[in-house]
This record gives C-alpha cells, structure tokens and sequence, in this order.
C-alpha cells in the first residue's frame, strides 16, 4: 500500500517534469511552419484523427500543436503568478491570524474583498490600463489568485493562536518578530504548501493563451 500511495505521490512531479521538458523543447518539437495560418493546407476545423489528435481550428492549424507551442508561455506565467499569489497571500494571510484590532481588521477586510471581486472582469480591467503583454497577464492571474491563499492561512494561524504552547512563549516574553518566524510561520507552512500546489494548477490554466 504504501509503495503505490508512493507512485500516486509521483506522479504530479513528474507530470509538471514533462511539461516543463515539452515547453523546453517546443520550438525543436513544433518549427513555426506547422502552426503558421499562412503554410497550413489542411481542412480548417477537422474532427480529431491520427494526423491530427485535436482536430484543427479555423485557420487549418493543428490544435495539438498549438498548445504545445504555447506552453512555456503557459509556464511562465502560471508559474510567475503562482509564486507572487503564494507570497502574498501566506504574507497576508499570516498577518491577519497573528495580529488583532483594526490591522487584522483591515486585512481581512482586503482578503474579503478581493474574494468577492469578479475575476474576468477584474482582469480585463487590469488588461486595458496596463496594455496587453505577458506581464499584464501574470499581474492580473497573481491578483485573482493570492486572496484564496490569504483566506486559508488565515484560518490555520488563527486557530494556531490559541494553542498553549504559543501562549506559554507570549508569557516569557518572545517579541513579535520571533513568534513569526519561529513559532507562526513554520506552523503555516504546511497550508502554504498545500495551498500552492493548487495555486500553481489553476494559474498555469489562467495563463494559456487563448
């Protein structure tokens, strides 16, 4: 049993492994002739076949390799925003658990209002300020993102608080920094992890181009 909940465990690795390789190697797999709208002599939106796995799109390009090309974009973006939602959202979210009175209020204030926030429209708006670009696509997937983060870690390191062994560290005077570093934050790790490998999942899939 535990040897294949140990290949379960393997298998997200290795598939971030071969996709990481795939978008490495998506210039050498797919050369610009096989997804240029101008070369392609192929039927324009064909049912999926053996010469073409996914059909074609409306240009007689193979939707296959379409997404192969776009894939260390993909990458790169998902992979930008993830960590600048992971980072601010565990920023956050251990900042609002540990702290009390109007600061706590204020986080989780902006936590809240970030989770309501409508994200499509949210991220179009931020597309026609900042312009199209990659950039502009990891700002808006890292800010849609970060407040489920937040939200979570939140929760964990509010019921952390209340533990006797953080109250017996308060009570021999263990300052503000310390706790955080030593005692709250290694506690909301485990969260943040967790939290991450979601996170990563759903900003790779925000950041394909369409």
């Amino acid at each position: 049993m535990s040897g294949a909940r140990r290949s379960i465990r393997l298998v997200g690795p290795a598939t971030l492994g071969v996709l990481v390789v795939v978008a490495v190697a998506a210039p050498v797999l797919v050369p610009d002739r096989l997804v240029s709208p101008l070369r392609q002599t192929a039927p324009a939106l064909a049912a999926p076949s053996w010469r073409f796995p996914l059909g074609t799109d409306e240009h007689g390009v193979s939707v296959l390799a379409l997404i192969v090309r776009a894939a260390p974009t993909s990458l790169l973006v998902g992979l930008t925003a993830a960590i600048v939602a992971v980072a601010l959202g565990a920023a956050v979210g251990i900042l609002g658990g540990y702290l009390a009175g109007w600061p706590a209020a204020v986080l989780r204030w902006l936590v809240t209002a970030f989770l309501v926030l409508p994200q499509v429209p949210f991220a179009v708006a931020i597309g026609a300020v900042a312009g199209p670009g990659t950039a502009t696509v990891t700002i808006a997937v890292a800010l849609t993102s970060w407040a489920t983060v937040a939200r979570t870690v939140q929760a964990g390191v509010e019921g952390f608080m209340v533990q006797p062994h953080l109250e017996r560290v308060r009570a021999l005077g263990a300052g503000h920094l310390h706790q955080l570093r030593e005692h709250v934050a290694p506690a909301a790790l485990p969260l943040i992890l967790a939290n991450a490998s979601l996170t990563v999942a759903n900003a790779v899939l925000a950041g394909c181009p369409s």
